[in-house]
């Protein structure tokens, strides 16, 4: 479904992460091709990433013509994910980076016939 630019709708800041961080799209004009939003629905979600520290932009290299595109990556120390996995003889909670990797991590005996 469209909306009234003729855009894809429901296509947000989340959605363009999710294609950086699932190696989809690495520039601008990628998120564009991958999503059917407009160069400047793709700037302000880009831009809504970097300002929030979770995506960084290098600059583009040399081109033989027009304007060359910047490479999009996460900022892995941007933030961090916290994980959980509870089950009925274990617990393992987790904290990562956005690129998954694990900084710390623990796992605790509880009882889960007790409930909540």
């Amino acid at each position: 479904m469209r909306d009234r630019r003729g855009e894809r709708a429901g296509t947000s800041a989340g959605d363009v992460f999710a294609l950086i961080h699932d190696g989809l799209a690495h520039t601008r004009a990628d998120i564009g091709r991958q999503t059917d939003l407009s160069r400047t629905a793709v700037a302000s979600r880009v831009r809504q990433l970097v300002d929030l520290d979770l995506l960084v932009e290098e600059a583009a290299g040399a081109t033989t013509g027009g304007r060359p595109a910047g490479r999009l990556h996460l900022n892995n120390v941007g933030g961090v994910v916290l994980a959980a996995s509870i089950g009925a003889s274990k617990t393992k909670l987790g904290v990562c980076d956005l690129a998954g990797h694990v900084l710390a991590e623990t796992g605790l005996d509880l009882d889960t016939t007790t409930g909540p």
